[in-house]
């Protein structure tokens, strides 16, 4: 089975500290079948998830942030509460990121 999906991403400055960071992404199935042997062409929608994030800077390289997901599938939807906390380190000129999240998920 192979995975296919778009995915766009726009993160956005606000006033201060605060950044909002929205995504939209597209799931879906386009082949099946097993790598080097006759694949099918097999369009199966999965999922659409929306969301947004908004982060407040803290201190130098720290930042913290929530937000809320939709997933729209064919018969439900899923909503999904986030809360994160990034830590930023850089060496040299190697940049490092940590991201700890938790979520709150609902299906209805």
């Amino acid at each position: 089975m192979n995975q296919n999906f778009l995915n766009i991403n726009i993160r956005h400055g606000l006033s201060g500290d605060w950044s909002l960071n929205s995504r939209i992404e597209f799931r879906q199935i386009l082949k099946e079948g097993l790598f080097n042997q006759s694949e099918n062409f097999n369009y199966n929608y999965i999922h659409t998830d929306l969301g947004s994030i908004i982060s407040l800077k803290g201190s130098l390289n720290n930042s913290m942030g929530g937000g809320y997901l939709i997933r729209l599938k064919d018969n439900s939807n899923m909503h999904r509460f986030i809360q994160q906390i990034i830590f930023r380190t850089e060496y040299n000129s190697i940049r490092l990121s940590h991201r700890f999240r938790s979520d709150q998920s609902f299906d209805k």
